[in-house]
């Protein structure tokens, strides 16, 4: 996070900035903003929304890695218990599973 310190003012920008990073083909760069930014923003379906995109993005690189779905998939569900109408998340999680 850098510059960015532990507040949640700065933790909603460490989100924004791993979306950013995600959309653009980044995923190096996205992956740990946006699991800093779930960790400090537990209750944001958004955050564990896209970083469950950029975990099954992950996964789909390195198919053999060892628990690479399963891991998205908890976190997308994560995504749908904080809000069960998060297209995005349903529609990811219905793929991995």
């Amino acid at each position: 996070a850098g510059i960015l310190a532990d507040t949640p003012g700065s933790a909603r920008s460490i989100a924004a900035l791993g979306m950013v990073e995600l959309n653009a083909g980044r995923l190096p760069a996205a992956l740990p903003l946006l699991e800093r930014a779930a960790t400090l923003l537990p209750d944001a379906a958004d955050v564990h929304a896209a970083h469950g995109r950029a975990l099954v993005e992950q996964a789909e690189r390195a198919p053999a890695a060892a628990g690479a779905y399963d891991r998205a998939a908890g976190v997308l569900a994560r995504a749908l218990e904080l809000d069960p109408q998060h297209v995005p998340a349903a529609v990811l999680l219905a793929a991995v599973e």
